[in-house]
């Protein structure tokens, strides 16, 4: 896990230098620059350490005419280096870096379907002077690029990329984009005009001025038939779980797993203790806010007891996080309905603790509907067929309480509760088509295969939240120089998961049905059992009511703010005004008012900074 930086044709050291600079954050174990002998490319790598620790390891690395920058972990590294040997390429590393780069020497673009893993990397060719950029299949590694005729240039991170042109500006479509926060990171577009999003699951090659973009992956390709009954597929679903987890703990330096007492995170530290133990997860860590009134944190003291693992339990408290702000905001590069640094916080404990690498519970909420209103899609599959109905029902009043929902079930009105599910679906599924489903005729077809249900959590998982999910983790551990890894995005399990029918996914009045099957023989029943929702939220609205209110109030009163044309000054000032005269204003509120000052701070404490030079 780096930061890597490009530009083609080479330009100034120095100033190549203060670019690759702003990517230290994500690799403080090293740095190295690489420039082609006739100044074609120059290439650059911050390093994060975290297989094959030795300074052989460095990058860039040359291999022959290739030469690689890297960002991400290859974790089928030692399969795939044996079935190279076996044809006769040599190794001078135990490095996942090295292996990568054979890989490609022997299969090239093919060997992406190869590896298991996260990555967005670059390999230059002397041969033929060409670039190869490729990001991986669900986008858990972040890929920019912008181009200005001929000149060229990628990077990890927008900063670094800022720091190498001149004349930025925020994009034209920013307000339209802000609206839709949770959908933009699943296009080309950026918050900056000029620098594009290298799409996930795609690869490029750049030559001659051009970069063409071809996708490799393509979840839809690979839905499978899985007619065999709950109990083969639980069992096979926790096949290619445990397998996942295997691979994800490989590491050289100490793993962690962040816990938040919930069924995802509990699933991820259960396989990995059962089959591992201690050996190869060190510790868990957890997060809890002074003066919360929702605190998880008994729950993830039960199951690290149970596991026999260390539970670092950190307090996050408003004064804390409002100092580290304006930095926090700077790299994370972005805007989102919740401040950054109650989740920087977390992972900078982890990098205290001497821990670089943490496994994560991040996927089934997507996958398996961790949001309760997608599930009345099941209906529609269902047809009209109000025994089949009964567990989608309760399933949904329980996860989302509804009123009508409830008095339609009892009064046994159909119409009605039918009715409600094609809203969803119209609202969901019809106003915005992906762009990978831009033909009408091909959107019908992928929901004649996967069922409305798995549709919609199919556009969950690819194009609106979890996109966004992994930019935000990606940002909040790599802030502190922390890998985060994902064991339920390995492509089998995802392709799996969007397969099995909706009748595996809600049974019995629960959510996330197999998923929870699976993992029973490693978990305690009160945490299998748990249909309470709560999520990792700072108390927003108490913060903004009480630490906060003074830097808000002198924000809105500011010379900048008044200043600003990314927001409405009026709705940021009104949305802030009834967050503070509430007493009981809710989070949903107080986030609502975030997002509406969020320009102004992003302008503020990301663009003006990142145009100048530091």
């Amino acid at each position: 896990m780096c930061g890597i930086l490009g530009a083609i044709p080479s330009i100034d050291r120095h100033r190549f230098q203060s670019a690759l600079d702003r990517l230290a954050h994500r690799g403080p174990d090293g740095e190295g620059i690489w420039e082609h002998p006739n100044h074609k490319v120059l290439l650059g790598h911050r390093r994060l350490a975290i297989i094959d620790l030795k300074p052989e390891a460095k990058q860039p690395m040359r291999f022959g005419a290739l030469t690689i920058t890297f960002n991400g972990e290859i974790y089928n590294y030692q399969q795939l280096r044996q079935e190279l040997q076996g044809l006769g390429q040599p190794f001078s590393t135990e490095s996942d870096t090295e292996v990568l780069l054979v890989a490609y020497r022997q299969w090239g673009a093919n060997c992406l379907h190869k590896l298991r893993g996260m990555w967005a990397f670059a390999i230059w060719n002397d041969a033929d002077h060409t670039l190869f950029l490729a990001r991986d299949r669900f986008g858990e590694k972040p890929l920019f690029y912008a181009q200005s005729g001929t000149y060229f240039t990628f990077g990890s991170e927008m900063k670094a990329i800022m720091a190498l042109g001149n004349n930025w500006q925020p994009n034209g479509h920013f307000r339209k984009m802000v609206t839709n926060y949770d959908r933009y990171e699943g296009t080309e577009d950026t918050l900056v005009a000029g620098i594009k999003r290298f799409p996930a699951g795609h690869y490029g090659i750049y030559k001659a001025g051009q970069l063409k973009l071809t996708r490799y992956w393509d979840t839809l390709e690979h839905i499978a038939n899985t007619s065999n009954t709950f109990e083969e597929q639980t069992e096979h679903y926790r096949e290619l779980f445990s397998q996942s987890v295997a691979l994800t703990l490989r590491a050289d330096v100490p793993v962690g797993a962040a816990i938040s007492g919930g069924l995802d995170s509990s699933a991820v530290v259960g396989a990995a203790c059962q089959f591992y133990g201690k050996d190869r997860l060190s510790s868990a860590f957890t997060a809890t806010f002074a003066s919360s009134r929702v605190n998880e944190s008994s729950y993830a003291r039960q199951l690290s007891a149970e596991k026999n693992l260390r539970l670092n339990e950190i307090t996050i408290d408003a004064a804390t996080a409002l100092r580290c702000l304006p930095n926090d905001l700077y790299y994370f590069e972005e805007i989102y309905r919740t401040p950054p640094s109650p989740m920087m916080a977390l992972y900078q404990h982890y990098r205290k603790q001497g821990v670089f690498v943490s496994i994560d519970g991040h996927g089934p909420d997507e996958m398996f509907s961790g949001y309760g209103n997608f599930m009345l899609l099941a209906l529609i599959d269902a047809g009209i067929n109000p025994s089949k109905w009964k567990d989608i029902l309760s399933t949904y009043e329980q996860a989302q309480p509804d009123r009508g929902i409830v008095k339609a079930r009892k009064a046994g009105n159909h119409q009605y509760l039918l009715m409600q599910a094609y809203r969803l679906k119209e609202q969901y599924l019809d106003e915005q088509l992906p762009q990978a489903i831009h033909d009408y005729k091909l959107h019908q077809a992928v929901i004649q295969k996967m069922g409305y249900y798995n549709y919609a959590l199919y556009r969950l998982f690819h194009y609106a939240i979890f996109p966004t999910l992994l930019r935000n983790y990606d940002r909040f551990s790599m802030r502190s120089g922390v890998e985060i890894r994902m064991p339920f995005l390995s492509p089998e399990l995802v392709a799996y998961s969007f397969s099995i029918p909706w009748q595996s996914k809600i049974r019995n009045g629960y959510s996330k049905a197999i998923l929870r099957e699976a993992v029973r023989p490693w978990l305690p029943q009160n945490i299998l059992e748990r249909k309470d929702k709560i999520g990792f939220q700072a108390p927003l609205a108490d913060w903004m009511r009480g630490p906060w209110k003074e830097f808000l109030q002198d924000t809105l009163s500011s010379d900048g703010f008044n200043q600003c044309h990314l927001l409405s000054r009026a709705q940021a000032k009104n949305k802030l005004t009834k967050v503070w005269d509430n007493a009981i204003a809710t989070n949903e509120m107080a986030e609502e008012a975030w997002l509406a000052i969020s320009p102004f701070l992003w302008q503020e404490h990301f663009f003006n900074r990142a145009i100048t030079n530091p």
